[in-house]
């Protein structure tokens, strides 16, 4: 049975999965690519678990048991202007995406909160919360590859109200801890230098 991510490899066998260099090495330029949209850093992100990355064993526990859709990365927001107006604004607050409310801001823009909520999903493949969660974890992983400072300060300047929800956050995005992804970022610049 697949995990959350569609992951049906390791998850139903325990085995641990090795990472593929050559199915991952093309994913984290772009992963650490600013100017790339989330839908399509999540979709990186689903790709570079698929290449290999193992989910741990407490990820595999707490995985939901329901196949994620994967994000559309061939948006048009001129088509769905309300949902553009929403999504800059997200992206607006960056860091503070997580303190939004959906209520608030479907007010803020004259949408029923249900029906925001569809609209964001039928333009870009992700819901409101996804969105949120993956403007946050672009902040992160940027901070990850290019700084040394600790998780737990990346986890607050990414703007996580604390350490566990970045984890937990990031091995359902990843399939592994901040500071496994830290490390293999790391261990790809050492080999290629």
């Amino acid at each position: 049975m697949p995990d959350a991510f569609g992951n049906a490899d390791n998850f139903v066998t325990n085995k641990p999965a090795t990472i593929d260099e050559r199915g991952a090495s093309h994913l984290l330029p772009a992963l650490l690519d600013a100017d790339r949209s989330v839908p399509d850093f999540i979709a990186c992100a689903m790709a570079l678990r698929r290449a290999g990355l193992a989910p741990s064993d407490s990820t595999r526990e707490n995985s939901v048991k329901r196949r994620q859709p994967e994000p559309r990365t061939d948006v048009d927001l001129a088509k769905e202007p309300r949902t553009a107006r929403v999504i800059e604004r997200l992206q607006a607050a960056g860091r503070d995406s997580g303190r939004i409310r959906e209520a608030t801001l479907a007010r803020e823009f004259g949408i029923d909160p249900a029906h925001l909520g569809r609209l964001m999903r039928r333009a870009t493949g992700l819901g409101f919360r996804e969105w949120s969660l993956g403007i946050r974890m672009r902040l992160a992983v940027r901070a990850l590859a290019e700084t040394d400072l600790p998780v737990k300060c990346v986890a607050v300047e990414s703007g996580f109200t604390s350490t566990a929800q970045f984890d937990r956050g990031f091995r359902r995005l990843f399939g592994m801890t901040p500071g496994e992804f830290r490390r293999f970022v790391c261990g790809r610049a050492r080999r290629s230098a």
